[in-house]
């Protein structure tokens, strides 16, 4: 008897220790606008949040044009997180703008019950940094996107940090805010 409550207590220790070591990310959403090169840049918004969904708005010069939306799997949410954490996102600057006319990127960091907001030509970009947001543009080729109807998740201001208010070809002026 005293060798299967020594099994039972076993057991039960070696259960409790099994927990879900969901990875605490202090990072719940991510907002990436790219576009508005003299050429044929993508113009494009990636927003994905800790509720593990994509949503994707292809403007133009991109393989998907309209809204989109995807799931994406725990591993690239805490993927993306390690990322912006080795480069100290916290402590990068606001603005990375040179004299460069090339690919104009804004992005939005939601963390901590705050924004990191950080505007840029893409040659201008730290090295960490970069290779962060060139990632995270990668994202619609590793998910399934859906088109969509609904505009719930969609940053539809972020462009206009980059364009200004103005009519952005392929994209409806409401969506905007501009009508």
């Amino acid at each position: 008897m005293s060798s299967k409550f020594y099994l039972l207590i076993f057991s039960v220790l070696l259960l409790s220790g099994c927990k879900d070591t969901a990875r605490h990310n202090a990072i719940t959403k991510i907002v990436l606008a790219r576009g508005g090169c003299y050429g044929t840049c993508p113009v494009e918004v990636i927003t994905i949040d800790s509720s593990l969904t994509c949503y994707y708005e292809g403007v133009h010069n991109t393989g998907y044009e309209g809204l989109y939306t995807a799931k994406i799997s725990r591993g690239l949410w805490d993927s993306i997180n390690i990322k912006f954490e080795k480069i100290r996102f916290r402590e990068l600057d606001s603005s990375y703008i040179g004299s460069v006319d090339d690919e104009a990127t804004a992005l939005k960091i939601f963390h901590d019950n705050k924004m990191k907001y950080i505007r840029s030509q893409s040659s201008m970009l730290p090295e960490g940094l970069e290779a962060v947001v060139s990632f995270i543009g990668k994202t619609p080729e590793k998910v399934k996107l859906e088109p969509t109807t609904s505009m719930n998740g969609f940053d539809f201001n972020i462009l206009s940090s980059l364009y200004g208010p103005v009519e952005i070809p392929g994209r409806l002026q409401e969506q905007n805010g501009l009508k």
